[in-house]
């Protein structure tokens, strides 16, 4: 798995707490407008012989206030509507300061150490890194993929690495192009030996690995069956799929689409 390269991953809840401001925005205008528009008065809520009785109240004073009747039962909603907005309005604003507090005190840590000499950077681990640093850095681990069959095509990326099939290929391009960064056929261990996924992929939003294996020959019995005693191993050393694995198929005659990785790709890896 990862190696420490920093020590903290970068915020992830900009975006999330900038939705919930806007939920929070639209709300309280919408609360405030609801109450303008209410019925003066608060409601008194008994109950006789198993019902429920509504009352009206407008005055201080007034502990019992006007019976409202079955058939102006919606003046008694309006105003448990306007109780409960009344109620509800304050925690929304609170909500609300504490969300656009956390926006405005969010900083890019990662400066800090874009700042410093070259040569200080080299003798620590920063707290967070650029996704372009820590992209850099990960990618600069040395390794060895498995070595290729002399009699097998030579098929290049636009990068320039050589992969075994036309649907590595398509992954590979897709991945470059996504600005996703990976290795291909990297070493990670299972229980039992080493396997090489096909590409070991970084989600740099989130800091996480995902190993990716395309299974590209399902219409063999064969290797479906191998494929899914792989996959078993990889569940067996925790690696799960939508957690840290993906996994793709094909056959002759549903062949895995530039669109489909693309999407998967984004899911999982953007």
């Amino acid at each position: 798995m990862q190696t420490k390269i920093e020590e903290l991953p970068p915020e992830q809840y900009t975006e999330q707490l900038l939705v919930r401001k806007n939920q929070l925005e639209q709300l309280i205008s919408q609360k405030q407008k609801e109450i303008s528009m209410a019925p003066k008065g608060r409601l008194r809520v008994s109950t006789n012989k198993g019902t429920y009785q509504y009352y009206k109240i407008t005055e201080n004073a007034d502990t019992l206030g006007t019976y409202i009747s079955k058939n102006n039962i919606h003046e008694a909603a309006q105003l448990a509507h306007a109780d409960y907005n009344k109620k509800i309005l304050p925690l929304l604003q609170k909500e609300l300061a504490k969300i656009k507090n956390i926006l405005s005190s969010a900083q890019n840590h990662h400066q800090v150490y874009d700042n410093l000499h070259i040569g200080r950077k080299k003798l620590f681990h920063p707290v967070t890194l650029s996704n372009k640093d820590f992209s850099s850095k990960w990618l600069s681990v040395e390794y060895h993929h498995k070595p290729f069959d002399p009699s097998a095509p030579v098929l290049q990326t636009t990068t320039g690495h050589r992969v075994r099939s036309k649907s590595e290929l398509i992954i590979a391009d897709t991945l470059t192009r996504l600005e996703i960064p990976y290795r291909y056929e990297f070493p990670i261990r299972l229980k039992n030996y080493t396997a090489h996924p096909d590409f070991y992929c970084l989600n740099l939003r989130t800091r996480r690995e995902f190993a990716w294996e395309h299974f590209g020959m399902m219409d063999d019995p064969t290797y479906a069956q191998n494929a899914v005693s792989k996959i078993h191993d990889y569940q067996k050393s925790s690696y799960f799929p939508g957690k840290n694995l993906i996994i793709t198929f094909e056959t002759k005659n549903t062949p895995l689409s530039t669109k489909q990785i693309e999407h998967i790709a984004r899911e999982y890896l953007a």
